[in-house]
């Protein structure tokens, strides 16, 4: 990905990137900017975050065994392990309920 083309380096012609044979040319015209920003979104396609299915806060209940609650922080990986268990919460003993 050329820095050039997707702003985050100022200046005309070559960026670092091509200079060094890791980018394309879109900054200087090697390669099209239709075809930078295609590839510029296929790759940021796999570090997209899946969009948060309900229309606004939820409940969740579950049992558990021995369970103690933590205080409460935002931890990405807590995050993805309850967002997959979300998507089928029948089948990890889980009741939802939009508030």
């Amino acid at each position: 990905m050329s820095e050039t083309a997707l702003i985050f380096a100022k200046g005309k012609g070559r960026c670092f990137a091509n200079q060094v044979g890791k980018c394309r040319g879109a900054c200087n015209g090697q390669e099209s900017i239709a075809a930078h920003t295609q590839g510029a979104q296929e790759a940021l396609t796999q570090l997209q975050v899946n969009v948060w299915p309900w229309p606004g806060s939820i409940a969740i209940e579950g049992q558990s065994a021995g369970a103690t609650a933590a205080p409460a922080s935002f931890d990405v990986d807590s995050y993805r392990i309850l967002n997959r268990s979300l998507h089928y919460p029948e089948q990890h003993g889980l009741t939802v309920t939009p508030l």
